[in-house]
């Protein structure tokens, strides 16, 4: 198997996107109350984060049961989950402004 540590790091990469996309969507879901007149859209947002999960999670679940993996999704899948990650913690100021703003107005 000449492609051994390639498997194990496209393994190691979907391990880390299911885990990263969990982050996400446990960030996301714990701000759905500070999303104040906007919580429909982050509530759609949320669930869609949540049924990544299972999108990261079938490519891992068929590289480790059968052996069968593609590299390059599997970083792709990294790369997407992180700025996802990185896309919620950011606009978690906003959503906190949106509140204030929204409290101040009333």
């Amino acid at each position: 198997m000449s492609d051994w540590p390639l498997f194990q790091i496209s393994v190691l990469c979907l391990l880390n996107a299911v885990g990263v996309q969990v982050l996400a969507s446990a960030w996301a879901l714990r701000q759905l109350p500070r999303a104040g007149r906007y919580w429909l859209p982050w509530a759609s947002l949320c669930l869609g984060l949540v049924l990544m999960v299972h999108r990261r999670w079938v490519p891992l679940e068929l590289a480790l049961g059968t052996g069968i993996y593609d590299f390059s999704q599997a970083l792709l899948s990294l790369a997407v989950s992180l700025l996802l990650l990185l896309g919620i913690i950011g606009l978690t100021p906003l959503l906190r402004q949106g509140v204030r703003r929204d409290i101040s107005a009333e």
